[in-house]
C-alpha cells in the first residue's frame, strides 16, 4: 500500500473514531437535551412578559426628558431637560400656567408612573423565569444586547437577531426550559441578520459605533477589509463579536454597508438566510437585569434552516452537534405543542424554494440523518 493510501486510511479512520465517538456521547446524554415544557398555567404571564418588555421599549423613547422649572423675575417657566452626548439641553416649553404646558407636564407624569409600573413587573417576571428554570443572558452580553435593542438594531426597526441568541428567545416564546448542561446555551457572537428587502423600512444608515459608544468600552474591527469597512466588531474587554449578515445573491460575498443598512460594518453575504428573514416574530431574550426585546426567524424556519447548515457542517462535529440540538430541541416543543402545521407550511416553502437545488437538498438530507441517528426522531411532516 502506498503512503499516500495509507494517509487516506488513517484519515478515513479518524473521521469514523469521530462519528463514533459522537454518537455516544450524544446517545448517553440525550436526556440533557430533551426540553421541558413550562406549565401551561404560566402561559399568559410569558405573553405578559413580552408585552411588559415592548412597552418598555415604546415607553423610553416616547418617554424625551424631564420637567425642569426655572423662575424668572417671579414668574415659573417650565423646560424640558433632555441628556445627550455628555450633554444637558432645555427646550422652552412655556409659562407654567399655560393649558398646553399643563397637559405636557401632566401626561409626562403618567408616562413616569407608567414607566415606573412597567420596570416593577419586569423584575418580577425576571424572578419568576429565574424559579422556574429559564435561562438567562448576563454580564457583558446582556448589556450589548440591551443597547443594540434599544438602538433598534435587533427589535425589528432595522434588524432582527439570528443564530445561538435567538435560541434564547424561544424558551419564552415557546414555554420550555432548557437544562443549564446544555452546551448550545454558550456563545460569544452577537448574529445580528439582515435582508435587502428591509431596507425599504429602515432609516439609513444605521451607525452601529455611535449605539455601543453607550457602553463605554471599545469596539475594534476584525476580520478582512471589504470597501474600506470591517465585516465584524469585536468588544475588547469581552471578545463578544457582532457580525452582520446578508442574503447571498450571485457569487458576491460581502455586502456593502449602503445595502446592509449599517453604516461602519460590512455585511457578509451568506446562503439561505432569506428563508429566516420572510417571517420575523417579536420575542423577548430573557436577561438578570432586563427582559430585552427583540425580533427573530420563526421557531419553525430557525430550526429547518439549521438542519441545513448542520448537513454544510458534516465535516466538522462540534458545529454540526450544535445545530442539530437545536433544531431537534425546537421541532419536539413545537410538535409537543401541537404545532406541527407551522413544521408543514415551513417545510413546503423551504422544498418549492431550496430544496430543488442538489447541493441544497444534499445538506438538508444529510440534517435529517443526524437528526434521526442522534436523537432517533424524524420530521414531523405527512409529505
Amino acid at each position: 500500500m502506498s503512503n499516500e493510501r495509507k494517509n487516506e486510511v488513517k484519515l478515513e479512520d479518524k473521521v469514523i473514531h469521530k462519528k463514533n465517538f459522537f454518537k455516544k456521547i450524544m446517545y448517553n446524554h440525550k436526556s440533557i437535551f430533551s426540553p421541558k415544557l413550562i406549565d401551561d398555567a404560566f402561559s399568559a404571564l410569558l405573553l405578559e412578559a413580552e408585552d411588559t418588555a415592548f412597552s418598555l421599549f415604546f415607553q423610553n423613547k416616547a418617554q424625551k426628558g424631564t420637567i425642569a422649572r426655572k423662575k424668572i423675575k417671579g414668574k415659573t417657566y417650565v423646560y424640558l431637560q433632555t441628556y445627550k452626548n455628555g450633554k444637558y439641553k432645555y427646550t422652552y416649553l412655556g409659562p407654567e400656567n399655560n393649558s398646553k404646558v399643563i397637559e405636557i407636564v401632566e401626561n409626562i407624569k403618567k408616562k413616569r408612573v407608567l414607566l415606573k409600573h412597567l420596570k416593577e413587573r419586569e423584575k418580577l417576571f425576571i424572578k419568576t423565569f429565574k424559579k422556574l428554570g429559564i435561562i438567562p443572558v448576563s454580564g457583558v452580553m446582556e448589556t450589548i444586547l440591551q443597547n443594540l435593542s434599544e438602538g433598534g438594531i435587533i427589535s425589528g426597526e432595522s434588524g432582527i437577531l439570528i443564530g445561538t441568541l435567538a435560541f434564547f428567545s424561544y424558551q419564552v416564546k415557546l414555554g420550555f426550559i432548557i437544562p443549564k448542561e446544555t452546551p448550545v446555551i454558550r456563545t460569544s457572537d452577537v448574529d445580528i441578520g439582515r435582508a435587502d428587502v428591509i431596507t425599504l423600512i429602515t432609516k439609513l444608515p444605521v451607525n452601529l459605533s455611535e449605539i455601543l459608544k453607550k457602553l463605554g468600552d471599545t469596539f475594534v474591527p476584525e476580520g478582512r477589509i471589504s470597501e474600506g469597512f470591517p465585516l465584524r466588531l469585536v468588544h475588547l474587554n469581552s471578545g463578544i463579536k457582532i457580525e452582520v449578515l446578508a442574503v447571498k445573491k450571485g457569487n458576491k460575498e460581502v455586502i456593502p454597508p449602503l445595502k446592509s443598512g449599517f453604516s461602519d460594518v460590512g455585511a457578509l453575504a451568506l446562503a439561505y438566510i432569506d428563508f429566516l428573514m420572510d417571517t420575523p416574530i417579536s420575542a423577548i431574550i430573557p436577561g438578570e437585569r432586563h427582559l430585552i426585546p427583540v425580533y427573530v426567524p420563526s421557531p419553525e424556519r430557525f430550526a429547518l434552516h439549521k438542519l441545513i447548515v448542520a448537513g454544510k457542517r458534516a465535516s466538522t462535529l462540534l458545529k454540526a452537534q450544535k445545530d442539530v440540538i437545536q433544531a431537534y430541541i425546537l421541532l419536539k416543543v413545537l410538535s409537543l405543542r401541537g404545532e406541527t402545521a407551522l413544521i408543514e407550511e415551513a417545510f413546503e416553502e423551504l422544498k418549492k424554494k431550496y430544496l430543488k437545488f442538489k447541493k441544497v437538498k444534499n445538506y438538508f438530507q444529510k440534517g435529517l440523518k443526524f437528526l434521526h441517528e442522534l436523537f432517533d426522531f424524524n420530521l414531523p411532516i405527512t409529505s
